[in-house]
């Protein structure tokens, strides 16, 4: 052992006190590669915490987080807020996380906080639909109530009355007294396998891909929601009303509330246009009616057809398979439905119908859905 009184000459000048950072020496001790490796680790995790909460990115490399992630967050909660000054390290940024937050841009500007007048906890997100101050969410996320605030990306708030609501496809379409930003939406649903981000607030987003383009969810009460899409991302990790953005950066679907199913289900954005802008005109939505049952999972078989319905009067009969609705092959019953949910009731239809292998062709008008 040396100590600062021994006499060493190894032909350098001699510097004692604490020794310098691991990575600033030429030397280790063995023991110190496993500390070091640690310590790479740790940091390494730590950054990716960070990522995994990007909010914006500002000057050069500063990470900031803020945002709403579960339904039970109370506004008035401050947020995490997360620096990093260092983004030079590769594995700093998460490249799907980046592209989240870049394809999201527009569509976070017309996103908006839900909550209750008398309850600070985050009820849903809500999509502008235009400027005129209606926001599209989820119903069920809503519950019973019909006076809500809403708080925007410009930092204002206001208060929020339902416009009217349908269970079948879990819209609801909300009023308030001002102009909103209005946001751009997709001119088709996504597809099975796309990638897709899904807006968490104000100033975050997770991507996530498309598992499933049309499918078969059901509430807790058990009524089926048929031709959502469904996601990777896990149920609690999409709000309820969140905006969910394709690679254009536009609004693919809005996320629904369905809290039974372990992934996150979205509205097809067709099905959100047609819902919204029939409440917004008529306070109420009517939906397109065939007629028939459908046998459920597998291809669109007719098990039943309603005495002088529509597919009756058309002549489609019990067993007869749809397998394509206006030219579009309709490969299963959730398919056909989330076709026929982005018509209107009176819209004339072309089916091509097998029976008993031999392909028919039939015409008809859609009625409207009976009211229970």
């Amino acid at each position: 052992m040396f100590s600062e009184s021994d006499d060493i000459d190894d032909g350098e000048p001699q510097q004692f006190g604490p020794r310098p950072p691991i990575a600033e020496r030429m030397w280790q001790h063995p023991a110190e590669f496993a500390l070091e490796a640690r310590q790479v680790q740790r940091r390494r995790r730590d950054r990716r915490l960070a990522v995994l909460t990007l909010g914006s990115v500002l000057g050069a490399g500063v990470i900031t987080s803020i945002g709403f992630r579960s339904d039970d967050r109370p506004l008035g909660a401050s947020p995490p807020v997360i620096a990093i000054t260092d983004t030079t390290q590769a594995d700093a940024i998460d490249p799907l996380v980046v592209w989240a937050h870049e394809v999201t841009a527009l569509a976070r500007t017309s996103t908006l906080i839900v909550h209750s007048p008398d309850d600070p906890n985050v009820l849903a997100l809500a999509l502008a639909v235009g400027p005129d101050g209606f926001l599209v969410t989820s119903r069920r996320a809503l519950g019973d109530r019909a006076s809500f605030v809403v708080h925007t990306p410009a930092g204002t708030t206001h208060a929020a009355e339902l416009r009217g609501s349908d269970a079948r496809t879990d819209i609801a379409v909300l009023e308030i007294d001002g102009t909103t930003v209005g946001v751009v939406t997709a001119l088709t649903p996504p597809d099975t396998g796309d990638l897709v981000a899904v807006v968490d607030g104000f100033d975050s987003a997770r991507s996530a891909k498309v598992t499933s383009a049309t499918g078969i969810a059901r509430t807790d009460d058990g009524d089926p929601l048929v031709g959502f899409f469904s996601l990777s991302t896990a149920n609690n990790d999409a709000m309820a009303g969140s905006p969910i953005v394709d690679a254009d950066g536009a609004v693919a679907g809005i996320a629904a509330h369905v809290s039974n199913t372990d992934t996150a289900t979205g509205v097809p954005i067709g099905v959100v246009r047609r819902v919204a802008t029939a409440i917004i005109e008529s306070g109420g939505v009517a939906h397109p009616w065939l007629g028939v049952s459908l046998a459920e999972p597998g291809p669109a078989i007719v098990t039943a057809v309603v005495s002088d319905g529509p597919a009756s009067l058309a002549g489609i009969a019990p067993l007869d398979v749809i397998k394509a609705l206006g030219g579009e092959p309709t490969h299963s019953a959730a398919a056909l439905v989330a076709a026929l949910l982005e018509l209107e009731p009176g819209h004339t239809v072309e089916l091509h119908i097998d029976r008993n292998g031999e392909t028919l062709t039939v015409w008809f008008d859609l009625g409207a859905q009976p009211v229970d």
